[in-house]
């Protein structure tokens, strides 16, 4: 097998990272145009029941699968080819118990926990969802685990034009019933064209994948996994728990909101969801090579992420009610107030995810297990105590508070891990920012509340974030930074001069 280079393989996940936002919003910005909120709010339920299945079924399976492969020698083909196998026999075993699952819960969750019957029908649809969307991370790890991101880019490429055009058209030609089933039946048959854009992968790299759910195998992959998984198991039916309550005391409208929300805020996502499964490959690598090695570097990946957070989210900020109104059109007004309260409690979920990287490459994620107990009891509580009183607005402040104290969390056990101290440098200026931007927010809310100027001091942030950042670089960082930027001025005076 050939290994990519890191930064080829970021920047083929940047360019489908991008593309996904984009056919994302272009999907959102459609259906908010041909529905109501409340049949949004449908469709968005079908979204959420099928990424929290996915949450509640992977146990491990697939981030335990994408370390060990990263971990292996290339020239163990066979043991490479027997874990690829058993691995994806693994995927779709716990992918049909999934779908069963959904199907039986059905009603309670439209019921009880939504307050709203007329959902009960949506979870079929999803059920099919989850299944696709399972499945091809199932697809996915081997791609990462074989590092060919780049070949995985090209034919994710047209997974995502298919699954938008088939949502469009279902919602065109039949409305609500057929934008979802138009998503679920395009996402679950992207599996079978990932896997036909594998097939030349594992022939070039003369792998045989077999069909061997060998003990060994599944003890490597849950090992790794499983207690990573942990972490999650509580977060998620909090989360999805706090969305049904959302949906009881405002209304399905209010998971429409929600959902343009988190359209808008995925642009933010769009730089750590890149570089996740790269970063994850070339920190297994380091830690196989040396051990302690990958988590050491997770800080390193951890105030870039936080850089690149604070930068995103405050250049949003500013943009936010011209992007809703222009994306979703003005029947949103409680997305375009909360969009920045939303992109503030959203930032500590980027800045762990560098942290969550460090302890699974490092095989050491049991404490995960606690961690996760705190942010999921957090955000269960707070949103119990919240919104009723509060409404979305409320379930957000619950899910910033519980993915602070988990950030926090992860933080000090990964400095015990490497021995070394939680604190840096850099924390100082990059906290200062987060701070600052919290109670920008915080004044932006309050002046809106009470019919004063909106966004004004949002305008501002993106130039003080800029300033705190460059004070959080380490001096040969600034240098390479500057360089960079002549670089850059110097080619734009190039070309000047060749137009004039």
């Amino acid at each position: 097998m050939t290994r990519v280079p890191a930064l080829v393989s970021i920047a083929a996940m940047a360019l489908l990272g991008a593309l996904r936002r984009g056919f994302g919003l272009i999907g959102m910005a459609v259906l908010t145009r041909l529905l109501t909120p409340s049949e949004v709010g449908a469709y968005a339920f079908a979204q959420s029941a099928g990424q929290t299945f996915v949450g509640l079924m992977r146990l491990g399976a697939l981030q335990g699968l994408h370390v060990a492969l990263s971990r292996r020698s290339e020239d163990d083909r066979a043991e490479i080819g027997d874990l690829i196998g058993g691995g994806l026999t693994l995927v779709a075993g716990i992918a049909l118990v999934g779908c069963v699952g959904m199907l039986a819960l059905a009603d309670p969750i439209a019921h009880r926990l939504f307050g709203a019957p007329e959902l009960a029908p949506v979870m079929a649809a999803a059920a099919v969802f989850f299944a696709g969307q399972f499945l091809s991370r199932g697809v996915y790890v081997v791609y990462a685990g074989l590092d060919q991101f780049v070949a995985y880019t090209r034919w994710a490429t047209w997974v995502g034009a298919a699954t938008l055009g088939t949502t469009v058209a279902g919602a065109v030609l039949v409305g609500v019933e057929g934008a979802i089933w138009g998503l679920a039946l395009g996402t679950l048959a992207g599996v079978p064209i990932l896997a036909v854009g594998l097939d030349p992968v594992l022939r070039q790299a003369r792998l045989r994948p077999r069909i061997c759910l060998r003990r060994d195998h599944l003890r490597q992959i849950f090992s790794i996994g499983l207690p990573f998984y942990g972490a999650g198991i509580f977060m998620v039916p909090a989360v999805f728990a706090s969305q049904g309550a959302v949906s009881r005391f405002g209304g399905v409208s209010d998971l429409a909101d929600l959902r343009i929300i988190l359209a808008l805020m995925a642009l933010v996502q769009l730089v750590p969801q890149a570089v996740s499964g790269p970063v994850i490959s070339l920190l297994s690598r380091r830690e196989g090579g040396q051990a302690g090695a990958g988590r050491a570097a997770a800080f390193v990946h951890m105030k870039w992420l936080w850089i690149v957070a604070l930068m995103g989210c405050s250049v949003l900020a500013g943009a936010w009610p011209v992007a809703v109104t222009l994306f979703f059109g003005p029947g949103y007004p409680n997305a375009v107030l909360l969009g920045p309260l939303a992109l503030v409690c959203f930032i500590p979920t980027i800045v762990g995810t560098a942290l969550s990287a460090g302890l699974l490459v490092g095989g050491r994620t049991r404490p995960m297990l606690a961690v996760g107990f705190v942010e999921g009891a957090i955000m269960a509580g707070m949103a119990f105590v919240l919104v009723p009183r509060a409404g979305l607005a409320g379930f957000l402040v619950a899910q910033g508070a519980a993915s602070t104290a988990a950030l926090l969390a992860w933080l000090a056990v990964l400095a015990a891990q490497t021995g070394t101290t939680p604190w840096r440098r850099w924390m100082g200026p990059l906290g200062a920012g987060t701070l600052l931007f919290g109670g920008t927010v915080v004044l932006h809310l309050n002046s809106a509340a009470q019919g004063g100027p909106e966004g004004q001091a949002l305008l501002w942030l993106p130039l003080v974030m800029g300033v705190l950042s460059i004070c959080a670089l380490a001096e040969d960082e600034r240098c390479w930074l500057r360089a960079r930027i002549r670089m850059v001025v110097a080619r734009l005076r190039r070309r000047g001069g060749v137009i004039s």
